[in-house]
């Protein structure tokens, strides 16, 4: 048999959309996090600062940052777009940030501050890009070792750098949505979790976030079978599927007739409220 080559792996994860909380990588040890998780710059709002933190207590890092377009497709997948939109390009030529590139010491944290330059007469509406923020991957040096010497096998080497994307949203004039919800039923997801699924409806020149809270009853009071804290429709969709995995408490649940409760996300005022029977 053919002696094989030992094969270096270098997993560079450049994109980390963040609908997830900051919890979910924080133990990853060549991370990098950011706060906030989203810039929103309101109308008269031109200048914001992001911190990017270094996850890592025994090595330096160095990342990059650039713009990026992401767009939100039917099933709320971030997707990089093969050609950008007229609208996209301008959201992308508003944005100023500096520094460009930069190494965080060990468990310290370094400023990048964000300036934006909205042009004269700019519509109102929202604009959307993403800064990725992207560690640099460091050269491999060839070490061969025992994996070398085996000729029936590969040796494998992983290193994950982990890089995260954050959305920077443009906001000019007061732009306003409507949210609702259809069609909801119980499903068994890909990854053999029971979830409920359901359409969101978007209308309006802003974007959606909203939290969804789904209730059953059980010897007649209200029972939680279902939440999600922070579900997000981008203005570039008008409807989309959610899903939602049942509550650990919820996973006997059969159907039935459920209440729904829709809050905003920063305020938490309750939006609407919608019956369905599963």
């Amino acid at each position: 048999m053919k002696q094989m080559k030992l094969i270096s792996i270098v997993v560079s994860v450049l994109f980390l959309i963040l609908v997830v909380a900051p919890s979910a990588y924080a133990g990853m040890p060549k991370g990098i996090m950011l706060e906030p998780l989203r810039l929103e710059m309101k109308d008269g709002v031109n200048s914001r600062q992001i911190t990017v933190f270094n996850q890592s207590h025994d090595s330096s890092i160095s990342y990059t940052i650039r713009q990026v377009v992401l767009r939100m497709d039917e099933f709320g997948n971030m997707i990089a777009p093969e050609k950008i939109t007229k609208r996209e390009k301008l959201a992308l030529s508003m944005v100023r940030y500096s520094p460009k590139v930069a190494t965080i010491p060990p468990g310290k944290r370094q400023v990048v501050r964000v300036l934006i330059r909205r042009p004269p007469n700019l519509p109102e509406g929202e604009y959307l890009s993403y800064l990725s923020v992207s560690p640099v991957v460091p050269s491999q040096k060839k070490d061969l070792g025992a994996a070398d010497k085996n000729e029936e096998g590969a040796g494998i080497k992983i290193n994950m750098y982990v890089g995260v994307s954050m959305p920077v949203l443009i906001i000019e004039g007061n732009p306003a949505s409507t949210t609702k919800l259809s069609d909801m039923k119980l499903i068994t997801t890909k990854r053999k979790k029971r979830a409920v699924q359901f359409y969101i409806e978007r209308s309006g020149k802003a974007s959606s976030f909203v939290r969804v809270e789904v209730y059953g009853t059980k010897d007649g009071k209200e029972e939680l079978i279902a939440r999600d804290t922070r579900v997000v429709t981008y203005v570039n969709l008008k409807k989309r599927i959610e899903e939602i995995n049942l509550v650990k408490d919820a996973q006997s649940f059969s159907g039935g007739p459920v209440t729904v409760k829709m809050y905003d996300c920063v305020t938490r005022d309750l939006l609407d409220t919608f019956q369905f029977n599963l």
